[in-house]
C-alpha cells in the first residue's frame, strides 16, 4: 500500500489558477487523516499528475436538454464533434482525454480515428458513457462508466465491437437498479461513478434522503460536477461522511474550455494507467478557472471558461447556433419552433430580409442566456431541496438508533434528540452558509473554510508523515 493510500481517506485537489502552461502547473494536494477519531487535514504533497476531464458530451449526445426554454426549442445536449471536442480538451491543459455521451457510445469509432491521425494521443483517450440507472420510484440517477474500452485494469484495449457488446450488457442491467447495475460493473471491471450526486431530478421530484444514502453506498466514487458550484460542497460532505473517492468533470454539452479535472497523484504514459491510478484511489480533484455565479450578469456566465476573449466566445455561440439552425431538421419540436416563429413574421415580412434578424435574436437569447442562467438557478434549488432531504433523512436514523438503546428513558432519548439535532443545524449552517460565500473559486473558499491555518501549503509536512509511520 502506497504512502498516499495510507495517509488519506479522500483527496482533494485546492490548485487553482487558469493553465497557461500544462507542463509548469503545479496542484497542492491535501489529505484527510485520522486523529483520536477526528478528520485533521494536511497538506500532503505537491503534484503535477496527468489530467482528465472525462465528462464531456460529443454531438451524439441527442437528446433534448430538459430545461423549460431549450426543451421547446428542440435544442440537442451538444452540437461538439468528436475532434473538435478531444482538440478542446488537450487545449485545455488535458493529457488524457475521453468522452462520455448519454446513454450513447457511437462516438468510440471518431474517437479511435483521432488518435490514429494524432500519434502524440495514441493511447491517450478512453471510452465512457452516463447512464440513466433507475432507482425506485420511477426516478433515476447518472452514472458515468469510465474506461468502457480498458475493463478488467488491463492495458489491452478492446475492439469496438466488444465495447459496443459491453454498452448493451450495461444498458439492460441500468434498467433493473443501481445494485445491478454496479454489480455488472464489477463483473467487467469497470469504473462506476455517481455523478452530481446533489442534482439528480427536478426540484417537484428530488431524490429522498433515504434514497440519496442508499445509492451513494453503492458507488465507490463520487463526481464534483463543474457544472455545479456551492452544490459541490454537499458532494465533499458526502465523500467524507462515507469515505468515498472524489472525481472530477466539467459535465460539458458544448466546445468550452475543460472547467475541472481529475488529476493521478503521479504522471502516467497513457489512458490504462490512468484508469488503474483511478482504481486505486491515488486521484486528486482541481479546477482550472473560477466558475460563474448565479448572480453573474448572463453576459458573464458565457464568459466563463471560453477561450478567454469575447470574440472567441461570440464565434463559439455562433457555431452553435449554427449547427441547431443548419442539422436534425428532423426534429419534430424544431420544426414546431420555426413554423411558430414564421406564423409570428408573417407570410410577407418573411421576404424582407432584415427583419429575419429578429427570430434569429431572439432564439439566440433563448438558446444561450436564460437557458443557463435558469439552468444555475434550477440546479442550486435542487442541490438545496436534496441536501435538506438528505439531512433530515440522517437525523431521522440517528432518532431511531437512540431509541432502540437499552436503558434509556423517555427523558434522555428526548435529550439526546434535542443535542443531534442541533448539530444537525450547525451542520447545516456550516457547510451551506460559511463554506462557500464565494463561489467564484470553488476550492479556494473549501480551503480557507476548512483547512486550518496551521496547516496551510508552508507547513511542514514531513514531520506529520514520519509520525503518522510510527503510528501504523
Amino acid at each position: 500500500m502506497s504512502r498516499i493510500e495510507n495517509l488519506a481517506k479522500a483527496v482533494v485537489d485546492v490548485g487553482g489558477g487558469f493553465i497557461s502552461d500544462k507542463y509548469s502547473a503545479v496542484s497542492e494536494v491535501y489529505g484527510i487523516v485520522e486523529r483520536d477519531n477526528k478528520p485533521e487535514f494536511v497538506q500532503i504533497l505537491k503534484i503535477r499528475g496527468s489530467r482528465a476531464d472525462p465528462h464531456r458530451h460529443s454531438i451524439y449526445s441527442n437528446e433534448v436538454i430538459g430545461s423549460g426554454t431549450t426543451r421547446i426549442l428542440g435544442v440537442k445536449e451538444s452540437y461538439a464533434h468528436v475532434k473538435s471536442l478531444l482538440k478542446r480538451q488537450a487545449l485545455s491543459g488535458m493529457d488524457i482525454l475521453s468522452i462520455q455521451d448519454h446513454n450513447v457510445v457511437d462516438a468510440d469509432k471518431e474517437r479511435r480515428e483521432f488518435e490514429t491521425k494524432n500519434e502524440m494521443y495514441e493511447g491517450k483517450t478512453f471510452m465512457s458513457c452516463e447512464y440513466d440507472v433507475m432507482v425506485p420510484g420511477q426516478k433515476s440517477v447518472h452514472v458515468g462508466v469510465w474506461g468502457l474500452d480498458y475493463p478488467f485494469q488491463e492495458n489491452v484495449r478492446i475492439t469496438q465491437k466488444d465495447v459496443r457488446g459491453l454498452h448493451y450488457k450495461l444498458s439492460r442491467a441500468k434498467a433493473r437498479g443501481v445494485d445491478n447495475f454496479r454489480k455488472v460493473c464489477d463483473q467487467e471491471g469497470l469504473i462506476a461513478v455517481l455523478n452530481h450526486p446533489t442534482w439528480i431530478t427536478t426540484p417537484k421530484n428530488p431524490l429522498s434522503g433515504e434514497d440519496l444514502d442508499k445509492v451513494s453506498d453503492v458507488f465507490d466514487y463520487l463526481e464534483i460536477n463543474g457544472d455545479c458550484q456551492k452544490e459541490n460542497l454537499f458532494t465533499l460532505e458526502l465523500a467524507l461522511e462515507k469515505g468515498k473517492t472524489l472525481v472530477a468533470g466539467s459535465d460539458l454539452h458544448n466546445l468550452r474550455l475543460s472547467k475541472v479535472f481529475t488529476e493521478t497523484i503521479r504522471p502516467v504514459n497513457n489512458a490504462a494507467e490512468f484508469l488503474r491510478a483511478v482504481r486505486d484511489g491515488e486521484v486528486a480533484i482541481g479546477n482550472i478557472s473560477s466558475l460563474p455565479s448565479v448572480a453573474d450578469s448572463p453576459i458573464d456566465v458565457l464568459r466563463s471558461n471560453f477561450n478567454g476573449t469575447r470574440l472567441d466566445m461570440y464565434n463559439d455561440i455562433y457555431r452553435g447556433i449554427g449547427n441547431y439552425l443548419l442539422r436534425d431538421w428532423k426534429n419534430k419540436r424544431k420544426l414546431v419552433t420555426v413554423a411558430t416563429f414564421g406564423a409570428l413574421m408573417g407570410g410577407g415580412y418573411l421576404l424582407y430580409a432584415p427583419l429575419m434578424v429578429l427570430p434569429v435574436l431572439a432564439t439566440a437569447w433563448l438558446m444561450f442566456t436564460f437557458p443557463i442562467k435558469y439552468g444555475f438557478s434550477e440546479k442550486a434549488a435542487v442541490a438545496e431541496r436534496t441536501h435538506r432531504l438528505y439531512m433530515d433523512y440522517q437525523d431521522f436514523k440517528l432518532r431511531k438508533n437512540i431509541q432502540s438503546m437499552n436503558g434509556m428513558d423517555e427523558e434522555e432519548v428526548h435529550e439526546r434528540t434535542q443535542m443531534l439535532e442541533e448539530i444537525v443545524k450547525q451542520k447545516k449552517e456550516q457547510f451551506i452558509n460559511t463554506h462557500f460565500r464565494s463561489p467564484r473559486r470553488p476550492w479556494e473558499a473549501v480551503a480557507e473554510t476548512l483547512f486550518p491555518k496551521e496547516l496551510k501549503p508552508d507547513y511542514d509536512f514531513s514531520k506529520r508523515i514520519e509520525g503518522l509511520d510510527e503510528q501504523q
